[in-house]
């Protein structure tokens, strides 16, 4: 975390912005892209501390709140701030820190900031072009809205699992938190164009994003676009495309998965294999 950076001398689409970010895994990466776009990012952290920070792996095996490299890789380039919002002069801080801000990015559970007066309608008293963005599960309301959504359950809700994976074998996860971080992803386009709409109306919105609406709508495989339209279900069939090497392929000691649709990683790909075997690509 770059606490002591001079954010005056960055430059970027969002350069000048100040984004409140109450996030933990799920979350963070929203705050990352924002922050890697210019804008101060502020991590709101609880007297314990985010909980990333005792995640591993840690710089040289120190498990320490200050060496973890899950922490760095979703909140690097912002600045930190402790808080308890349970007690009253924490969420008057935040109220101040909302007066002046532009965004503030949440991904607490469903009536978590309502319940403390600092839900959206709270805030939008207090600053009413504040652009507040709401990340959950299955969003802020309906039957599912206080199911718990880690990152493989979201996968799984989202369909996307059911298409991971070789006909007649198990289903299989995605990599690393990719339900995280496309439903991050989402909510970043979301801040961007609220604060755009915000050059015309004055006033800020509220965001909502539901992993499992991101994820049944991934625009690659179009699952529910698919389903509404024709009835069609999609099924695995052990490789996303057959034009490209794209495919899951046996090693050594387990498998892997390899996702190769450009020039460049195909040339990169050939070069890689080169330095493995000790050839050289060009002759």
């Amino acid at each position: 975390m770059s606490g002591e950076t001079d954010r005056s001398e960055s430059t970027g689409a969002l350069t000048g912005l100040r984004v409140l970010d109450l996030t933990g895994r799920m979350g963070g990466y929203c705050g990352l892209l924002l922050a890697n776009l210019g804008a101060e990012v502020i991590l709101v952290e609880p007297p314990e501390g985010n909980p990333m920070r005792r995640e591993g792996p840690f710089k040289n095996d120190a498990a320490h709140p200050e060496e973890s490299l899950s922490f760095a890789a979703y909140h690097t380039n912002k600045r930190s701030i402790v808080l308890d919002l349970q007690n009253e002069q924490g969420r008057k801080t935040l109220r101040d820190l909302a007066r002046a801000a532009d965004v503030l990015v949440e991904d607490k559970a469903a009536g978590y900031l309502d319940e403390r007066g600092l839900g959206y309608k709270d805030l939008r008293s207090v600053n009413p072009a504040l652009v507040v963005t709401s990340i959950s599960g299955f969003g802020l309301a309906g039957p599912y809205r206080d199911f718990k959504a880690p990152n493989l359950v979201a996968f799984a809700m989202g369909g996307l699992m059911n298409l991971c994976g070789h006909p007649g074998r198990a289903p299989l996860a995605g990599p690393c938190d990719i339900a995280y971080h496309l439903g991050s992803v989402h909510a970043a386009f979301g801040v961007l164009i609220s604060l755009y709409n915000r050059r015309i109306t004055g006033r800020g919105e509220h965001v909502e994003v539901s992993l499992q609406d991101v994820l049944v709508s991934d625009p690659f495989l179009r699952i529910i676009t698919r389903y509404s339209v024709t009835g069609e279900i999609l099924e695995r069939t052990g490789h996303s495309q057959s034009t490209t090497v794209a495919e899951t392929y046996p090693c050594k000691d387990g498998y892997a998965r390899i996702f190769c649709n450009q020039p460049d990683h195909w040339k990169r790909l050939v070069e890689w294999l080169g330095r493995v075997k000790g050839i050289n690509p060009n002759q």
